[in-house]
């Protein structure tokens, strides 16, 4: 790659010489699977920590080896030297097919330390990985613990692996929303600290994260910056965890019942919801331990049904278990010869619909009767079936998949498809997901954005990707909003971030013309970090949402926190729910079970469930206080169907979110398949203006190009702003007559203000009713075929320009600075002079929110996580990289 890439790390704590075992030299290594590789390393970059003790930026030329870092002594090659050389700016490794390269600094050893490095990652049949590695022991035999980035060509995206020296895994792989592709670039940083156990964090993204915060490794995730809307409330006391007390179970009287549920490996355990969630039944299903994945209740018969087993494998060995909620007892338990996921159920309680598993590669949901546990037929929709909703009146079921791009809708009476929803961001990925009552809207989540989407179910397009503002993507999961829920009464979307350990709240009422809005933010009682106990696989907590029947609770999995919705606090908190997020609510009246929820939390305005329960106000016990709120305005908003009704729910004035952190406006990698023109972009928008009709714009190799044109075109993304900025990566192959540059406050092709540059200046030029003017210019010598970054940045009525080569760091100073007061908002985009057969070639597109001209960048957060492990071993620092089929030259975005 033809970026610089720095070697850095530095020590978060206790940087003194330990023994090995304590302690460990830095080493970088590549180990090659069944092709050659040439792999390119470059640099320089920052890193906050407490003391600098390696650093390379490769500026010097060895044909034979790497010879001697900035900071940190010797390269020590240890496997064929003359594979490694370094050219002023490079530091190159030419490994052959089948090996492993490993070069260590040997004069650095430390115990406690944070390293930021850069990686191309290739992409072939198996190891093609990038690794940091720890504690190197052994001379030329290392041991050593290693933790990166890997993807092959079944992989849909790139994921974070953890293993010994000798292969043996340390953890599950946790997967990341950057797309596999052959040469994708990547940033990957790791921490680690202390003895007995050693804490390790590992982040990916796929730019610089210059305004990173290193912070202490005590396995918990970073409190978010800038101080979210809501008051900290009190950590409620959590229950005890329930014995088996049938008692008055099932209840007989004639009142109404709220009972919650929640499921673990062997178990079911039974709450009050209203009074103060005391435990009042559990039992043993000892069919269940092999895992459960998913539960689904008929209040027409009382008949619960439990998907448990393998969700993925061969052979399959998924089943499911039918349990009377009347009588407490199993009454069959089917294994079938496919897997099982987490499944969905008519109105009538007849058919469920059964995902064949998320990671057992079908595209298959099964469609099973009840009264037998027998399949009847199948659907084919998305692959790795995992997500599953059937609507309220039963005509529909939305089947969601972990390797699918789009949702799917089929017709119940037909068991076939009829619609699409999507294509979602991050390649969809089965996420959670949930749907209003009259089918108008579907909320979804996915691995590759922080925040959600409105989709409209009718067309099936996104209409909204709505960002969490104020936070950012720095937690420990694959994806940190695993649970979404819509309040029974269709005003609020409750979103997790198990990032932070948040549960954020968004008014909803506007749609279709109104955006989300972010209203509040609840502080979690325990992180959702760690891995459920009494869990036979898939056992890392991520979390779950579920409103109750009311609308006045809101259940978080994998914390056992209990939102109170009128007042934004924590209610209690359930222990059980601290392991599980397998969980739903099931109503009684009279002896009979008479409402359930499902797992996904539905609104249910003008669609009633089947025998709705009447609509009681629960009274429950008074509970622990946690710290009060300001007094919220009440507004009331009642249930207007015979469902249950949500009892008077005050929505709090909303406090104005955070501006200091920006947010995300528009983002494209162009990392998908070669099409024209440009298309949907990385994060499920479409490009818009000429990117989006014109033959010019391509997508050509995982980059967007403009080529074979001969006039001025314009590429738009993602809604109108005010405030903002675009940040852009690309090359030109001549400037002649030619430029390429960043719009802003787009209003049409006549009207907007562009940042470009043309081979001899940067300019900031406005355009105004097809005329233009240049506002101000600087003198910068731009070459062909070399990569430039541009920053364009627009606050109230000052533009403010900078650019910059790719391989260099960037100025911390604005280079032009002017004030025009022409257009107040507009769109972002780019926009390229392009004829005499130059072409434009973009590998990076970003624009976010902001606040301030101030000369610090300060980054919106590119989806990339926080990994945590906490290993008996004892781990430093090193990389390894594996495999390629050819040399790999990329251009990093920043």
């Amino acid at each position: 790659m033809a970026d610089n890439q720095i070697w850095h790390a530095a020590s978060l704590g206790r940087s003194k010489r330990k023994k090995l075992l304590a302690g460990g030299y830095l080493l970088l290594a590549l180990a090659l699977g069944a092709a050659p590789l040439l792999l390119l390393f470059h640099g320089p970059l920052s890193v906050e920590a407490n003391a600098l003790v390696a650093l390379d930026s490769y500026g010097r030329t060895v044909s034979n080896g790497w010879g001697t870092a900035d900071v940190g002594g010797a390269w020590t090659i240890l496997d064929g030297s003359p594979s490694w050389s370094v050219m002023p700016g490079t530091g190159a490794v030419a490994a052959p097919a089948n090996a492993q390269e490993r070069g260590i600094l040997e004069s650095v050893n430390v115990q406690d330390v944070d390293l930021l490095t850069q990686v191309v990652l290739p992409r072939c049949a198996s190891n093609c990985d990038a690794y940091v590695l720890g504690r190197v022991s052994g001379g030329s035999t290392p041991n050593y613990y290693r933790i990166g980035a890997v993807q092959n060509t079944s992989s849909g995206s790139v994921r974070i692996r953890a293993q010994r020296s000798d292969g043996t895994l340390l953890a599950s792989d946790v997967g990341t929303s950057i797309p596999a592709a052959d040469g994708v670039v990547l940033w990957l940083r790791v921490q680690m600290q202390g003895i007995n156990p050693t804490a390790l964090r590992a982040r990916r993204h796929t730019f610089k994260y210059t305004n990173f915060q290193a912070s202490v490794l005590s396995g918990s995730t970073p409190t978010p910056t800038p101080t979210p809307t809501s008051t900290p409330t009190a950590t409620p006391t959590p229950t005890s965890t329930p014995t088996p007390t049938p008692g008055t179970y099932p209840p007989t009287g004639p009142q109404t019942n709220h009972y919650f549920y929640d499921f673990q490996a062997g178990a079911m355990y039974v709450y009050d919801i209203d009074n103060n969630f005391v435990p009042v039944y559990s039992v043993n299903i000892p069919q269940t331990s092999d895992g459960v994945e998913g539960v689904v209740a008929s209040p027409t018969d009382g008949m619960l049904y439990v998907a448990h087993g393998s969700n993925g494998g061969s052979p399959g060995r998924g089943s499911l278990l039918k349990y009377n909620l009347l009588t407490n007892t199993v009454v069959w338990d089917r294994l079938y010869s496919f897997d099982i996921d987490s499944p969905g159920i008519t109105p009538d309680g007849k058919r469920i619909y059964m995902p064949g598993g998320e990671n057992s590669g079908s595209s298959l949901w099964w469609v099973i009767d009840t009264s037998t546990g027998n399949p009847i037929t199948s659907i084919t929709a998305g692959q790795g079936p995992h997500n599953t909703i059937v609507s309220l009146n039963g005509q529909h079921v939305y089947m969601a998949g972990m390797q699918s791009q789009s949702d799917y809708v089929a017709d119940t009476a037909t068991n076939t498809v009829t619609g699409q929803i999507g294509p979602l961001a991050g390649g969809g990925g089965g996420r959670p997901f949930t749907i209003n009552g009259t089918e108008t809207y579907a909320f979804t989540t996915s691995a590759g954005n922080f925040g959600f989407q409105v989709s409209d179910i009718q067309t099936g397009k996104v209409i909204y990707t709505v960002p969490v503002i104020g936070f950012t993507n720095v937690g420990s999961q694959s994806i940190p909003d695993h649970g979404i829920s819509l309040s029974p009464d269709e005003r609020e979307i409750y979103l997790i971030d198990s990032a932070n350990d948040y549960a954020h709240v968004f008014d909803v009422t506007g749609l279709p013309t109104v955006a989300p809005k972010q209203v509040a933010d609840i502080k979690l009682s325990l992180p959702i970090s760690g891995s459920e106990s009494s869990c036979p696989y898939n056992c890392q907590r991520e979390g779950w949402m579920l409103h109750g029947s009311s609308g006045r609770y809101v259940f978080v999995g994998d914390t056992g926190d209990v939102i109170d919705t009128a007042t934004r606090t924590l209610a209690a908190n359930i222990a059980t729910l601290r392991n599980s997020r397998k969980y739903l609510e099931i109503d009684w009246h009279g002896g009979q079970t008479s409402f359930t929820t499902n797992r996904y939390g539905l609104g249910y305005v003008t669609g009633p469930s089947p025998n709705p329960t009447p609509t009681p106000t629960p009274t429950p016990t008074p509970t622990p206080t946690p710290t009060p709120t300001p007094t919220p305005t009440p507004t009331p908003t009642p249930m207007p169907t015979p469902t249950p009704t949500p009892t008077a729910t005050p929505t709090p004035t909303p406090t104005p979110s955070p501006t200091t952190a920006p947010s995300l406006i528009a983002q494209d990698t162009f990392v998908r398949a070669n099409q024209s023109p440009w298309g949907i972009a990385s994060d499920g928008q479409t490009w818009g203006a000429e990117a989006g009709t014109s033959s010019a714009f391509s997508i050509v190799n995982n980059s967007g190009t403009v080529s074979n044109g001969n006039a001025s075109y314009s590429a738009i993304l993602g809604p109108t702003a005010t405030n903002a900025e675009v940040f852009l990566s690309a090359r030109m192959s001549a400037f002649s007559n030619t430029n390429m540059g960043a719009l802003l406050r787009y209003q049409d092709g006549n009207d907007w203000y562009k940042a470009y540059i043309n081979g001899a200046s940067l300019v900031v030029q406005k355009r105004v009713a097809g005329a233009y003017t240049n506002l101000a210019s600087s003198a910068f010598t731009a070459t062909a075929n070399t990569p430039y970054s541009l920053r364009f940045r627009v606050v109230g009525t000052t533009l403010a320009a900078r650019v910059w080569a790719t391989s260099t760091t960037e100025p911390t100073t604005w280079t032009l600075t002017v004030s025009d007061a022409s257009f107040a908002s507009g769109f972002c985009g780019l926009r390229v002079l392009d004829q005499n057969g130059a072409i434009v070639t973009y590998t990076s597109f970003i624009a976010t929110t902001v606040t301030t001209l101030s000369g610090a960048f300060v980054p919106w957060s590119p989806g990339g996580s926080w990994w945590m492990l906490t290993a008996a071993g004892l781990l430093v620092a090193t990389l390894l990289v594996r495999s390629a089929r050819r040399r790999l030259t990329s251009s990093r975005p920043e």
